[in-house]
Order: C-alpha cells, then sequence, then structure tokens
C-alpha cells in the first residue's frame, strides 16, 4: 500500500539522531567527568548538614548545567541526559546487587551442601532447616562456640 502524504504538513529532514550524537552524547560523558572531578563534594558523612549537602550539590549542579550550555545541548535533551545518567548508575547498582547475591546464594548453597534434586547441582533453594541447623552446628564446632555466643571467633579470647 503506498503512503499518501499530505500536502499540509511540511516534511521534516532534519537529522534528530545527529543532533544527539554530535551534542548531548559528548556532553554526558563531559558530565561524567564533572562528577568525577568533584567526588569530593559528592561524597558526604553523616555529621555534614542538610545546607552543606545542599550547597555542594549546587556547584556540582552549576557545574553539569555550564557543561550542557557549552555543548549547546537542546532542551528537549535536558531530561534525556539526566535519565541516561541515573539509567546508568542504576544499572551499575542492579548489577552489583545481583553479583553479591549470586554469591551470597553459592555461599550458602556450598556452606549448606544442599543440591536440587532435578540436577543435582547445589542449591540454597533446596536446603532445609534440618541443612541449616547441621551446617551451623559444623561451623559453630570448628570455631570452638558454645551457646549463644554466635559472634565469638575462634581467635578471640572468651568472655
Amino acid at each position: 500500500m503506498e503512503e499518501i502524504k499530505s500536502p499540509y504538513i511540511e516534511e521534516v529532514k532534519f537529522d534528530y539522531n545527529k543532533l544527539r550524537t554530535e551534542t548531548t552524547l559528548p556532553a554526558v560523558k563531559q558530565v561524567y567527568q564533572v562528577l568525577a572531578d568533584n567526588v569530593d563534594l559528592l561524597v558526604y558523612d553523616e555529621t555534614a548538614t542538610v545546607e552543606s549537602i545542599t550547597e555542594s550539590l549546587e556547584v556540582v549542579a552549576q557545574k553539569v548545567l555550564t557543561v550542557l550550555a557549552e555543548n549547546k545541548v537542546p532542551n528537549s535533551d535536558m531530561q534525556f541526559v539526566i535519565t541516561l545518567i541515573q539509567d546508568s548508575i542504576y544499572a551499575i547498582f542492579n548489577s552489583i546487587s545481583k553479583r553479591k547475591d549470586r554469591l551470597e546464594n553459592e555461599f550458602m548453597a556450598r556452606t549448606i551442601g544442599a543440591r536440587d534434586p532435578g540436577t543435582g547441582k547445589l542449591s540454597r533453594e533446596f536446603a532445609t532447616f534440618a541443612d541449616f541447623f547441621a551446617a551451623l552446628e559444623k561451623i559453630r564446632k570448628e570455631q570452638d562456640i558454645e551457646g549463644n555466643q554466635y559472634f565469638i571467633v575462634k581467635d578471640e579470647p572468651k568472655s
């Protein structure tokens, strides 16, 4: 079927992807550099006041806006820049979180020794309370722990 073009709508031939590639994406890279260069303003301890945190973040925000202005990033791409940075940070966090969960699951499966009955592979999901208690008892004996002294390690003096 042939497309019928309206004589009343002007056809746009501008390449918006090229504009984004030439202006916005290089600016995003520079924004990451601004964040790296100002890491001391972005990391604060629990004694920092709300006012000092806000002041620090305002300094970084102004530097980011300067980068965006110097690169002539279109207003229509401002939300894209913020979303891209947020999404990348979330993706990194999710990757770390998933990797940590996999390591914890492997550690638990290997410590407990429970196996998936279908595959025969070590699996935390198929552990029973009996498996947990047996593994815990073995570890307590290895660490010479008596009763409720859960956090005492073998090398530490008992009180």
